[in-house]
């Protein structure tokens, strides 16, 4: 039974990656970001000795949608920023795009995800 619930739902979310993100290499990466993320959610677990109960569970659960949501941001502007490159009369090196381009949202991104918690508004 919860093996065909994260079957289902793990199909549901690579094909709304797909079907909205119109790239199967930049949809790719962003499903790559979220096993691979939790994947080290858990190691780092089980390395501190904790368990995974209903409260970790629920933790990463919407630790996902943040993974998901920086992914696919940063994956859009590195594909734009690539485009954007090829067209230029003078395009610089792919790596050297990338690197520019996801140092660019970064900023962006850690701060919206500082700020999505709930209880950071009431620390400061």
């Amino acid at each position: 039974m919860f093996g065909d619930s994260l079957l289902i739902g793990a199909v549901l979310v690579i094909l709304i990656l797909f079907l909205f993100l119109f790239n199967l290499r930049t949809a790719a990466i962003s499903c790559t970001a979220i096993p691979l993320s939790l994947l080290a959610a858990v190691i780092a677990l089980d390395k501190m000795g904790l368990s995974l109960n209903a409260m970790t569970l629920g933790g990463l659960s919407i630790a996902i949608g943040e993974v998901v949501d920086d992914a696919v941001i940063d994956v859009e502007n590195i594909y734009r920023r690539l485009r954007e490159n090829r067209a230029s009369p003078s395009p610089r090196s792919t790596f050297q795009v990338v690197l520019d381009a996801s140092l660019e949202v970064r900023n962006a991104i850690v701060y919206a995800t500082i700020c999505s918690d709930p209880g950071f508004s009431s620390r400061f």
